[in-house]
């Protein structure tokens, strides 16, 4: 039992090591400050902010999303469309040809994902926050 236990821990050990030596995503990947990190390894092009409609209380933004490993490549990257009811705070995203509500405060994985992007979509295109769902620091990226 004394053996098991011996094995067991070094694995935790080890296991935590590896942790810590990784780190953490960066805030920019390959220190580019035009890409930011929003979650782990989601990060936005801030340039490619593109408002498509411009009518208030109602907006649509576009924006590049990439997903990077920890050695700063780019793994995949695909363009987001939003759509804003600022009067009621409503967000949707546009996926398959549907546009899907995003709920504020919702911990869904999905959710929470794409009210992170559509929440600087908006932020970049017009300097408010839309849900103020962010740390101060991301909003300052």
């Amino acid at each position: 039992m004394k053996k098991i236990t011996v094995i067991f821990s070094a694995c935790i050990l080890l296991l935590l090591m590896a942790t810590c030596i990784a780190g953490p995503f960066p805030k920019h990947l390959n220190g580019d400050s035009d890409i930011i990190q929003l979650q782990q390894n989601t990060y936005i092009r801030k340039s490619s902010v593109n408002v498509i409609k411009y009518a208030p209380p109602e907006y649509t933004i576009s924006i590049e999303v990439l997903v990077g490993d920890f050695d700063g490549n780019i793994t995949s990257k695909y363009t987001s469309k939003f759509f804003y009811e600022y009067d009621n705070k409503n967000m949707y995203y546009r996926e398959t040809g549907e546009w899907i509500y995003i709920h504020p405060t919702s911990f869904e994985a999905v959710n929470t994902e794409m009210r992170s992007i559509g929440e600087m979509a908006f932020y970049l295109a017009y300097g408010i926050r839309f849900f103020n769902c962010l740390d101060d620091e991301v909003y300052s990226r």
